[in-house]
């Protein structure tokens, strides 16, 4: 497709106030905050309660956006604008 992709990112807050990160399985491999594609008709905000299900198996609520990476260089696989929110485990 034409255009840059978008993604949803997850700085997802336990109860004892610490961060998830997860290890990439697929490259570019490293550390980094659990998120994913956002889906044809879902808001960013039903893709990352999805995605934390399907990444970390956790139910969240969703606080607050914290910001938008958008810089075309900052993935190697392509253009991929990600939008970051702020979001507390619940289960």
């Amino acid at each position: 497709h034409i255009g840059p992709s978008i993604a949803v990112d997850g700085i997802l807050v336990t109860k004892e106030k610490k961060i998830v990160i997860i290890q990439r399985k697929n490259a570019p491999l490293g550390y980094a905050l659990p998120g994913g594609f956002i889906d044809y008709g879902e808001t960013p905000e039903q893709a990352l309660i999805r995605e934390m299900k399907e990444e970390v198996g956790v139910h969240i609520k969703v606080r607050k956006l914290a910001g938008v990476m958008s810089d075309p260089k900052r993935d190697p696989r392509e253009h991929i604008i990600s939008i970051v929110y702020i979001a507390d485990i619940i289960s």
